[in-house]
């Protein structure tokens, strides 16, 4: 839960032009922004071939825990809401 609200967070952050623009995890923010996005997945079951979702995934680029570098990070945000038909 910790790591989706840093990520909607990071990716709805403001520029200031008071202080360097920088994101939660230390590193500054580019010339294009940095914010990221919303993308949706389906998931395959690899026995059956059925898919599952959509789901949710917050994408954007940041240090990643494992390797030190930047990368390319996600944040489960959840299943797609099915749309109302009213």
């Amino acid at each position: 839960m910790q790591a989706m609200i840093q990520g909607l967070l990071e990716a709805r952050r403001e520029p200031n032009d008071a202080e360097p623009n920088m994101r939660l995890d230390g590193t500054a923010v580019g010339k294009r922004g940095g914010k990221g996005h919303i993308e949706h997945k389906m998931i395959r079951d690899s026995k059956t071939g059925r898919e599952y979702g959509p789901y949710r995934y917050l994408r954007y680029r940041g240090i990643s825990r494992k390797t030190g570098k930047q990368a390319l990070l996600s944040v489960y945000l959840g299943k797609v809401a099915p749309a109302s038909s009213t």
